[in-house]
């Protein structure tokens, strides 16, 4: 996933929800609230299975942290579809600004340093 997912539609976040990510979503929705740890129990998988799929789960916006802790872990929650829209739509909005943003700096850097190549020009 080194698509930044916040250049892409959702329909392209949800067609990366599959195989492993999927079920490991599933099972998030099924038992509730829980940690890597609670949900690999759960789910009879390693935690090092679990984990790095919550933390894509998450970047996809399918899973959120509670801001609870539990056994020094980190607890997250499914995130139904509806919500996950949203929460990406959002994303992107703020996505689209910080690029016009980095667009609006990089050509106000490139007039300046024009002009300076200009003026250098003029004295020499």
């Amino acid at each position: 996933m080194s698509t930044d997912l916040r250049s892409v539609g959702f329909s392209e976040v949800r067609e990366r929800l599959t195989a492993n990510r999927l079920t490991v979503w599933e099972a998030l929705l099924n038992r509730g609230p829980s940690t890597g740890s609670e949900l690999a129990a759960y789910m009879r998988w390693t935690v090092l299975s679990v984990r790095p799929r919550v933390v894509e789960l998450q970047a996809m916006y399918h899973a959120a942290a509670t801001g609870e802790r539990r056994d020094g872990e980190h607890v997250f929650r499914a995130v139904q579809p509806a919500e996950a829209m949203k929460l990406h739509e959002a994303a992107r909005s703020t996505y689209a600004l910080e690029m016009r943003a980095q667009a609006k700096e990089a050509a106000s850097i490139t007039t300046v340093r024009t002009q300076d190549f200009s003026q250098m020009a003029l004295f020499s």
